[in-house]
C-alpha cells in the first residue's frame, strides 16, 4: 500500500512526458533523474507563504520526514529492480541479411564483422548496415566452416577436412595454412584434415587449434607452421594420460590457458606456462553436482571468469577455489550456445529455444529474456556498442542502453548516499 502511494505521489510529480517514462519500459533510464528528483523533494525548502514561484517552477511537498518514509521504499525498489527493467533491447533485423541464410558464425574484429551462414562467408565494414559475400579456397560447396578466430591483425577460419585459412586483410583474400597438421585417411574422401572445433588466438599471438578426437595444434607463426599438443600435453597426476585429442573448448584468462577436457565431464583444466604442466579445477559445484558439463563458451567480465555449459552457468571462485552456480532463472532447456559481453553485462543464447537472448542479471543472480521475441538465435557477438545475434532468417541488431548497474546510474546512486 505504501508503495502504491510513494509511485502514485512520484508519478504526479513528474512532467506528463517525464510520467511516461517513468512508467514505461524506461523507467530504469529515468532512475537517476527520479532519484535526484526524490533528493530535492526531501532537502529543498518550501516557498515562503505568497512567494511567487519561479518560472516553471511547481511547489513542492512540504512534509519531508514523511516523503522520506514514502519515498525511500520506492528508491529502493527502482533501484534493485534496475537490471530487470534494463533488460528490454529495442531489437531489429538487419534488411538483406536474409540472404545469408541461416547464421552459424558471428565475429567482431576491430571496425568488422564477420558472419558464416548456409550461403556462405560474409562481412560487413559498416556495423552491419551492408555486407559482402567473400569466397575462401575452393568454395563453400566443399567445406563446411566450422569456427572463427581474429587477433593480430588476422582472421582464421577453421573447417571440416580441409583445415584452417587466414586472412591479412579483413577477409578480402584467403591463405590455406595447413602445414604441421595431422592428416587422416578416410576410406571414403580419402586423405584429410579433422574438424576444427575452434580458433583461439592469444594476447602473444599464438593460435591454438582445438579439434575434439582430430587433436589440437599450436602455431607461434599465424598459421604457417603447427605442431600437435597431443604427446605433450599430460593430464595432471596421470603421466600415461594424454588429452591433447579430447579438449573441447579453450580460453586464456588471468595469464592461464583454460581447457576443457571432453564433452561429457566438463572437466577445467589450467595451464600457467602455456601447456607444458596442468591443473584440473573441481568440477561438482553447489547445486548442480553434476557440473557444467560440455563447457561451450567462456566470458569474463569484473576479473571473474564465466563459464556457459549444457548443464548449467557458473564463475570461477579464486579464493574458494571453486566454481559458483548461477543457473537460477534458466528456461526450460539449460543448454547454453553462446556468451557475450556488452557494456559489462553477460548475455547468452539457448540451443532449441524461440526465446531470442538472455540476460544475467547481476543483482538477482538469475537470467532474464531480452529479445528477440519468438526467434532461435544461434550466435551472438558484441561489437562497439551492440549485440547482434544470428537466426535462421539474418542477423538482428539491438543498441544496449549505456545506464546501467554498473555506470552512470550507480555513480548517481553513491552521491545520494552521500
Amino acid at each position: 500500500m505504501t508503495l502504491g502511494i510513494s509511485i502514485a505521489l512520484l508519478i504526479q510529480s513528474l512532467d506528463p512526458t517525464e510520467r511516461g517514462i517513468a512508467t514505461g519500459r524506461s523507467l530504469l533510464q529515468s532512475k537517476g533523474w527520479c532519484a535526484v528528483h526524490t533528493l530535492q523533494l526531501l532537502t529543498a525548502k518550501p516557498p515562503l507563504p505568497g512567494a511567487p514561484l519561479k518560472r516553471n517552477e511547481r511547489p513542492l511537498m512540504t512534509n519531508n520526514l514523511s516523503l522520506t518514509f514514502i519515498l525511500t521504499p520506492l528508491l529502493l525498489a527502482v533501484w534493485f529492480s534496475a537490471s530487470a527493467l534494463n533488460a528490454h533491447a529495442d531489437w531489429e533485423h538487419i534488411p538483406g541479411t536474409e540472404v545469408i541464410g541461416r547464421v552459424r558464425l558471428l565475429e567482431s574484429d576491430g571496425p568488422r564483422l564477420y558472419a558464416v551462414g548456409d550461403t556462405g562467408f560474409y562481412l560487413s565494414f559498416d556495423d552491419g548496415y551492408t555486407w559482402r559475400r567473400r569466397e575462401i579456397g575452393r568454395g563453400l560447396e566443399e567445406f563446411y566452416i566450422t569456427a572463427i578466430g581474429s587477433g593480430d591483425g588476422a582472421v582464421y577460419v577453421g573447417t571440416t577436412f580441409h583445415g584452417v585459412f587466414r586472412s591479412d586483410d579483413g577477409g578480402n583474400t584467403w591463405k590455406h595454412i595447413n602445414e604441421g597438421l595431422q592428416v587422416f585417411d578416410s576410406p571414403k574422401w580419402g586423405p584429410r584434415h579433422g574438424i576444427v572445433e575452434q580458433l583461439l588466438v592469444t594476447g602473444s599471438g599464438t593460435v591454438i587449434n582445438v579439434g575434439y578426437h582430430y587433436g589440437t595444434h599450436i602455431s607461434d607463426n599465424r598459421g604457417e607452421t603447427w605442431h600437435s599438443v597431443l604427446d605433450e600435453w599430460i593430464y595432471p597426476g596421470n603421466p600415461d594420460w594424454r588429452f591433447g585429442d579430447s579438449i573441447w573448448s579453450m580460453t586464456e584468462f588471468d595469464s592461464y590457458l583454460w581447457a576443457v577436457y571432453s564433452s561429457t565431464s566438463g572437466t577445467v583444466l589450467r595451464s600457467a606456462d602455456k601447456g607444458q604442466t596442468w591443473e584440473s579445477l573441481p568440477v561438482v559445484v553447489p547445486g548442480n553436482e553434476h557440473g557444467f558439463g560440455q563447457i561451450s563458451d567462456w566470458a569474463a567480465i569484473e576479473d571473474k571468469l564465466y563459464v556457459a555449459g549444457y548443464l548449467g552457468f557458473g564463475r570461477w571462485n579464486e579464493a574458494e577455489r571453486m566454481w559458483e552456480n548461477l543457473s537460477r532463472g534458466f528456461p526450460d532447456v539449460p543448454y547454453m550456445n553462446q556468451l557475450a559481453v556488452n557494456r559489462r553485462r553477460i548475455f547468452a543464447t539457448f540451443y532449441g529455444l524461440d526465446r531470442g537472448v538472455w540476460l544475467f542479471d547481476h543483482p538477482s543472480e538469475t537470467w532474464v529474456p531480452v529479445g528477440p521475441p519468438d526467434v532461435d538465435v544461434h550466435p551472438l557477438v558484441s561489437h562497439q556498442s551492440d549485440l547482434y545475434a544470428g537466426a535462421e532468417n539474418g542477423i538482428y541488431r539491438a543498441s544496449i542502453p549505456i545506464v546501467s548497474l554498473y555506470g552512470k546510474t550507480a555513480v548517481t546512486w553513491g552521491v545520494i548516499k552521500q
